[in-house]
């Protein structure tokens, strides 16, 4: 802000402030001639590199106060010439915008009947009058349990009414311990070691028809059967040598 002094002590003299303009920006340079030594003065960090950049952003007419950015200073005699260089291009102007107008919506009636087809009249047809009563197909035998090794305590959990019906008849393994694996009312039982192999479920009638139901159990049954029998077999046999041992 800068202050004007007043001259005179009359009436309305006096200090009286005023505001100074705001700096115009700086003169444009004056045309140049095409073969004016000027058109080849260029900003650079080196000669060379105002040589090689030449654009007109870098041009310097007035010196080095043309050179905005730090470190550069203005160099005579460059291989640029800003006679033959042109300003950036402008930004591509938008499209102009059409003289015609879009088209008016189009009105349309709705239709009085509907689209869709009339509904049937007669009824979906009533179910068959013979529904079936059994699975399609006998359901298949739970899966058998994976091999246990010799030692296993679980070797000895075996179904029976208890545990000398277990004993008796080696009908079938639990090795879960749990009754749910012995079918019907035959329960769970530990410590059944005398017997090796499953004979299956025949001694108990009802139950042996549904525990047989899956291909190949009595098969497997009469197996185990033929293999228990010879183990006890081998076992009277070993008793009597014993006992005629001692006899001896």
């Amino acid at each position: 802000v800068a202050v004007a002094q007043g001259a005179g002590s009359g009436k309305g003299s006096g200090n009286v402030p005023s505001v100074a303009a705001a700096p115009t920006d700086k003169p444009t340079n004056p045309p140049l001639g095409p073969a004016d030594p000027l058109n080849m003065n260029f900003c650079g960090f080196d000669y060379q590199d105002a040589s090689s950049n030449c654009y007109l952003e870098r041009f310097c007419p007035n010196g080095d106060s043309d050179c905005a950015m730090e470190g550069m200073k203005c160099w005579e005699y460059t291989t640029c010439n800003a006679a033959d260089l042109t300003a950036a291009p402008t930004v591509a102007p938008t499209i102009p915008p059409s003289a015609d107008p879009t088209p008016a919506p189009v009105n349309t009636t709705p239709t009085q009947t509907p689209t869709t087809s009339k509904p049937s009249r007669e009824p979906t047809p009533n179910p068959t009058g013979t529904p079936t009563t059994k699975p399609t197909g006998a359901p298949s035998k739970k899966p058998s349990h994976a091999p246990l090794p010799f030692g296993d305590f679980r070797l000895q959990f075996w179904c029976g009414n208890d545990w000398f019906d277990a004993e008796e008849k080696c009908s079938l393994r639990c090795p879960s311990g749990s009754d749910d694996e012995c079918p019907g009312d035959l329960k769970c039982m530990s410590g059944v070691a005398s017997c090796k192999y499953e004979l299956g479920l025949e001694a108990y009638g009802e139950n042996a028809a549904e525990a047989t139901s899956a291909p190949g159990l009595n098969a497997t049954s009469t197996v185990a059967a033929t293999a228990n029998a010879t183990v006890n077999a081998t076992a009277t046999a070993a008793g009597d040598d014993n006992s005629n041992s001692t006899n001896t």
